[in-house]
């Protein structure tokens, strides 16, 4: 089916291709190239609606406080894994929280990749959020509220799943890990707010957590 999209068949071919090493050079181009990706679209399921939606591609810059927060949840087993990342104003205290995307075989299927979510601390580390499997992108930012907390809409797709898309409620303290269990948006609903890491993403995209195993 088209619904599942190009993005199914990118998840499955991620084990085969990102385990590949680049060279300085042609990782500095792969980041410079993916400012300018085209926007993944959302597909249309059950009749939901996108209204003025914003979409931003992931960040270019490297952020080293937002790596080793993600190498410490990975327990260092990095090899091979690359994220993408977006900060955006999750809770409305005025300070961005960081959405990251990770790829690689160790961190995909094909029903999807990682997430996690991480809020900055004043020491300027970062502490986990949450932390999310079979995980589509792009990642709608609702500007509904749960809690003080934005809604996350995700688009669930592959390893058997029906599409579908689900909204993602803080609770107090994270959010659901696992989309395909959260509910579902009802028929016809109209989203509104920012889709982040919203570019289509392909191997040799994103920051490698690993240089060593990268380059």
């Amino acid at each position: 089916m088209k619904i599942h999209r190009t993005l199914m068949l990118f998840t499955i071919a991620l084990g085969a291709s990102l385990s590949v090493g680049a060279s300085p050079e042609n990782y500095s181009q792969a980041q410079s190239e993916s400012a300018n990706r085209p926007i993944q679209t959302l597909p249309n399921v059950e009749g939901i609606r996108f209204r003025a939606l914003t979409y931003e591609r992931s960040a270019t810059s490297e952020a080293p406080a937002l790596q080793q927060a993600i190498i410490r949840e990975l327990s260092g087993n990095v090899a091979g894994v690359r994220y993408l990342y977006n900060s955006i104003d999750l809770d409305g205290d005025g300070r961005s929280e960081a959405i990251a995307y990770l790829t690689g075989s160790s961190v995909c299927g094909t029903g999807g990749c990682t997430m996690m979510i991480f809020k900055g601390t004043g020491s300027g580390s970062y502490k986990r959020i949450s932390r999310h499997t079979l995980v589509n992108n792009p990642i709608v930012v609702s500007n509904k509220k749960t809690k003080g907390w934005r809604d996350l809409v995700l688009f669930v797709a592959g390893g058997g799943a029906k599409p579908s898309y689900h909204s993602l409620k803080f609770n107090g303290s994270t959010y659901p890990s696992n989309p395909s269990t959260a509910p579902m948006l009802p028929q016809r609903t109209i989203v509104t707010g920012t889709a982040v890491i919203a570019e289509q993403i392909s191997p040799n995209v994103g920051t490698p957590l690993s240089k060593q195993q990268s380059w």
